[in-house]
């Protein structure tokens, strides 16, 4: 059994915090290494600064369809859609859409290079 890692990735702009973290997340819940079809998934949460202190944006944590191996420079250019729906109206429901974010997603960025 290999051991799986990953160093938290904290993204900030002004009072909004990003971090895209591994908690052991797959396809159908907990990862399951031994499921050929199983992968391991990121997980990003948000949170704003009130007087100081990071509290947990509501309805700001979800599992996405992001590889352990995406790129950090992937996960960045991901977080500022995140920190945009953290600051929008409707937080809740763009949040639940960019949990549908997945490596097909940054193929143009792979085009363009």
């Amino acid at each position: 059994m290999s051991e799986l890692t990953f160093t938290d990735l904290e993204i900030i702009q002004g009072d909004v915090k990003v971090v895209w973290e591994w908690i052991g997340e797959g396809w159908s819940g907990d990862y399951n290494e031994k499921d050929l079809q199983d992968s391991p998934l990121l997980r990003f949460s948000c949170f704003r600064r009130v007087s100081g202190v990071w509290e947990e944006v509501d309805d700001g944590s979800y599992c996405t369809r992001l590889p352990l191996s995406t790129l950090p420079e992937h996960l960045e250019m991901a977080a500022n859609s995140i920190i945009d729906a953290v600051n929008s109206s409707w937080p809740k429901r763009r949040l639940e859409e960019l949990s549908w974010l997945c490596p097909k997603d940054f193929e143009h960025v792979l085009r363009a290079l």
